[in-house]
């Protein structure tokens, strides 16, 4: 971003990592992504927030991935925000339920969604659907994950004198 008289120009760049780390980007087109994971074979997932679930691939052998295949690519997730492997296929978070994507013939891409965990009350504002957030699983395989703060601005949901906070 470019801002004021004194700032940098377009070939400088802006650094704030420690030593020894790198930034590179990805020879990759994908938009809206919110979410990095590698699976447990190692191979790098983005997720979007268009419900998209990509896999990234480094096809020249350079050890940057530079094409993609689209892991999961039906219209069932809305606003994804959170992504977990497990040696069942992938767990996402988004709008309303949890998700387990599953490939099921073997080919490396999923074929079936099964909802895990649904049910709860929409949130009270205007979050693009966002409600269901991180997901993560422990050692033992057990699944967590968030639920947002149904109205950021009235946490106890207060209406009336009363609160409608519902835990």
């Amino acid at each position: 971003m470019t801002v004021g008289a004194n700032a940098a120009s377009a070939d400088e760049v802006l650094r704030m990592l420690s030593p020894g780390f790198v930034v590179e980007e990805l020879p990759v087109e994908l938009s809206n992504i919110n979410n990095l994971r590698f699976s447990p074979s190692g191979q790098l997932t983005a997720l979007g927030y268009n419900g998209r679930v990509y896999l990234l691939e480094d096809g020249d052998g350079d050890g940057l991935e530079d094409s993609f295949r689209e892991y999961w690519n039906r219209d069932t997730l809305s606003v994804p925000v959170g992504m977990a492997w497990a040696n069942e296929g992938l767990y996402v978070s988004s709008h309303g339920k949890v998700s387990l994507l599953k490939d099921t013939n073997g080919d490396g891409l999923a074929e079936e969604e099964q909802i895990v965990s649904q049910g709860w009350p929409p949130t009270d504002v205007a979050s693009g659907g966002v409600d269901a957030t991180a997901v993560t699983l422990d050692a033992n395989g057990d699944l967590y994950f968030g639920i947002m703060c149904a109205d950021y601005s009235n946490p106890y949901r207060i209406e009336n004198d009363v609160a409608r906070y519902d835990r």
